[in-house]
């Protein structure tokens, strides 16, 4: 049995979150012309996924281009009845926009920071499982933990090493959105050797 697809000897995933209008305009066309995969924590409910509904719903579903859960508003969760609404929300919005994926697989979730969130972890968890959501590793990316264009790249670097899995998350790109990583961030894992 292969650890990674295609008997690679590590992976590097790289993460997008919030919907962010630069997801749209930036980071979808550029992955795409070059044969990348990504993974974006979506709000389907959230102003920035209804502002661009069409391109998130029909132009930007295809091969690479993976859709997470990342709570259907983006508002928090402070009950189990709140968190249990905005994952199955979030999971039907995913759906439409894969309608010819089997709607039991498992899919990746990422908590909303900056949101009210006092739902138990045992809570979280019952609920994960209940729509088949596997709970990413935890938040790491520009601003917070990466602030140069040499640390990104030790990080993209760092997987293939040690033959493990990497990843980086991020918001917007190129001034749109929040959080926004300059171009360089962005381009630098794109470009890098370990990532071909």
């Amino acid at each position: 049995m292969l650890k990674w697809k295609d008997g690679k000897k590590a992976v590097f995933f790289l993460m997008f979150d919030d919907s962010a209008p630069s997801a749209v305009k930036t980071v979808v066309p550029e992955l795409k012309k070059r044969g990348m995969a990504g993974t974006f924590y979506v709000a389907p409910g959230g102003g920035p996924f209804k502002a661009a509904q069409k391109a998130w719903d029909k132009e930007l579903p295809g091969p690479g281009i993976v859709y997470a859960n990342h709570t259907f508003t983006h508002k928090g969760a402070t009950t189990a009845e709140q968190l249990d609404e905005e994952l199955a929300k979030c999971n039907e919005g995913v759906a439409k926009c894969y309608p010819g994926l089997n709607q039991m697989r498992l899919i990746s979730f990422g908590k909303p920071g900056g949101v009210p969130w006092t739902v138990s972890k045992e809570e979280l968890s019952a609920a994960l499982a209940k729509y088949h959501l596997i709970d990413r590793p935890p938040f790491k990316g520009y601003p917070i933990t990466i602030k140069t264009t040499e640390t990104m790249l030790a990080l993209v670097d760092a997987a293939p090493a040690k033959g493990q899995m990497g990843y980086n998350v991020f918001h917007g790109v190129g001034g749109y959105g929040w959080n926004n990583f300059r171009p360089p961030f962005f381009s630098a894992p794109l470009s890098s050797a370990s990532l071909l």
